[in-house]
C-alpha cells in the first residue's frame, strides 16, 4: 500500500480509492501446502465455469431492463407537456425496470433505513415518522415573502455518496429525478439517467464548466423549464470513492481556493442553501459486502470484488461485478428536518454561518450518518482521475516484472 500513500489521507490515514478488496487481498496468506494450492486451482476452475454463466444470464437481465425502461420512456413522452404528471408517472412506471437492473447486478436485498438520531446527535423523530424518502417527496412549498424566493422554495434537492453505478440506480428507482453533475472547471448541469450511468463508469469530473455557475441559477431553470416537484439529486463529491470514505465537496467549486468557495455567488452559494433550508435530503449507501467481508487474515477467495468503481475498464469492472454472487448494500436516509436540525446544531456550536460552513455541516451529516465510513480532508473527486492512471500504470509495471 505504500505506493499509492500520495493518493492516501495523510489526517485519517484512508485511502480513498484503493479498491477494498485489493487492500485486504494484500494481508489474506497464500495457500501454504502444494495440496493446498491443487485444491485452490481446482475450485478456481469450477469458480470460473458459475461466474461465466452468471455473467452471461445477469447481462441479459440487464439488456432486458434497459428495454423496458427505454420503451416505457418512449411512452411517457406523450406526457412531457406536462412535467408533474410526466414525473409521477415516471416515478410508478420506471422503478419496477431500476429494481431489476439492481438485481442483476447481485443487489438481492435493499435495506433501506433512516440515520440513527444519536449519531447526528438531534432529538427523536416521533414514532409515527414516515420513511425520509416519503417525508423528502411530500414536501410542500413554504410560504415566501418575494416572488425570487418563491420561484426556487419549491425546489428539493437530495444529496448522494457516490461510489458506484448503484447509487443513481437506486435513486432512480426511489425518486426518479433530474440528475444534476459537477464540472471540473467548476458549475453545474442537468443530466439524464443514462447520462449519469455512463458517467458513473467514468474517473473523472464531468469535463469543462458545468452550463450553470451556482446551484440558484441551476434550481431558477429547473423550475423554469421543468417543474420544482421533481428532485434534483446532487453527487457532491463529483467522483467516486471506494465506499469507505466521503470525499472532500469541493468539486462544484472546481480549481478554486477556499477563499474563492467563500463567494455567494458560485457553486453551493448562499442564495440557494437559504431557500433549501429544510427541503435537503440526504442518502448514502454502505456497501456491507465489502465492510463485513474478506477480513485481513481470512483466504483471498473470500475477498469479494464490490461495485465501487475506482480501477479496471468500465466492461471489466461490470463483468467482475456480475461474477459475485450477491453484494450487499444499505442505503441510510437522513430526512428533510432531521438534516436540517443537525445543521442548525452543528452551527450553533460553530458561532458562524457562511455558505461554506453550511455545506461543511451538510457534509458532516453525510459522515455522521454512515457508520464506518470516515470524512477524509485532503482528497476530492478531482483526484479519482490521477489515482486511476497512477495504478492502471503500476499495475502494468508488476504485470510486466512478473513474466
Amino acid at each position: 500500500m505504500e505506493k499509492y500513500r500520495v493518493f492516501g489521507d495523510e489526517s485519517t490515514g484512508v485511502h480513498p480509492f484503493v479498491p477494498v478488496a485489493y487492500m485486504k487481498a494484500q494481508l489474506s496468506p497464500p495457500p501454504a501446502s502444494v495440496v493446498s494450492r491443487l485444491l485452490s486451482a481446482g475450485a478456481s476452475v469450477c469458480s470460473l465455469a458459475f461466474s461465466s454463466l452468471l455473467v452471461t444470464l445477469r447481462l441479459l437481465l440487464l439488456l432486458v431492463a434497459a428495454l423496458w425502461a427505454i420503451l416505457l420512456q418512449q411512452l411517457l413522452l406523450v406526457f412531457s407537456l406536462f412535467p408533474s404528471l410526466h414525473w409521477r408517472l415516471s416515478l410508478s412506471l420506471l422503478a419496477p425496470p431500476a429494481r431489476l437492473a439492481l438485481f442483476a447486478l447481485g443487489v438481492w436485498w435493499l435495506d433501506e433505513q433512516p440515520a440513527d438520531f444519536r449519531r447526528l446527535k438531534i432529538r427523536a423523530p416521533p414514532p409515527n415518522a414516515p420513511a425520509p424518502w416519503c417525508a423528502f417527496l411530500s414536501l410542500s412549498a413554504p410560504p415566501r415573502s418575494s416572488a425570487s424566493a418563491a420561484r426556487t422554495s419549491s425546489c428539493r434537492v437530495c444529496l448522494s455518496s457516490f461510489a458506484s453505478l448503484v447509487e443513481p440506480l437506486y435513486l432512480s428507482y426511489r425518486l426518479s429525478p433530474q440528475f444534476v453533475l459537477l464540472h471540473e472547471e467548476g458549475g453545474f448541469s442537468f443530466c439524464s439517467l443514462w447520462a449519469v450511468l455512463k458517467f458513473s463508469m467514468q474517473f473523472r469530473l464531468a469535463p469543462g464548466k458545468g452550463a450553470f455557475r451556482s446551484l440558484s441559477a441551476l434550481m431558477l431553470a429547473h423550475e423554469k423549464n421543468s417543474s420544482p416537484r421533481i428532485p434534483l439529486v446532487i453527487f457532491p463529491e463529483g467522483q467516486k470513492s471506494n465506499g469507505t470514505c466521503i470525499l472532500q465537496w469541493t468539486a462544484a467549486e472546481g480549481g478554486a481556493g477556499r477563499e474563492d468557495r467563500e463567494k455567494v455567488d458560485a457553486g453551493f452559494d448562499a442564495a440557494a442553501l437559504h431557500a433549501l433550508d429544510g427541503r435537503i435530503a440526504e442518502v448514502g449507501c454502505l456497501y456491507t459486502s465489502l465492510l463485513a467481508s474478506g477480513k485481513a487474515g481470512s483466504p483471498s477467495r473470500a475477498v469479494p470484488y464490490g461495485l465501487p468503481h475506482t480501477v479496471n475498464a468500465p466492461l471489466e469492472h461490470l463483468r467482475r461485478v456480475l461474477a459475485e454472487k450477491a453484494h450487499g448494500v444499505s442505503a441510510v436516509w437522513a430526512a428533510p428536518a432531521a438534516v436540517q436540525a443537525s445543521v442548525q446544531q452543528q452551527l450553533q456550536s460553530r458561532g458562524v454561518s457562511t455558505p461554506a460552513s453550511v455545506l461543511d455541516c451538510l457534509r458532516e451529516v453525510m459522515i455522521r450518518m454512515l457508520p464506518g465510513v470516515t470524512g477524509v480532508q485532503s482528497k476530492g473527486g478531482a483526484d479519482l482521475r490521477a489515482f486511476n492512471a497512477y495504478w492502471e500504470r503500476t499495475q502494468k509495471e508488476q504485470y510486466l516484472k512478473n513474466r
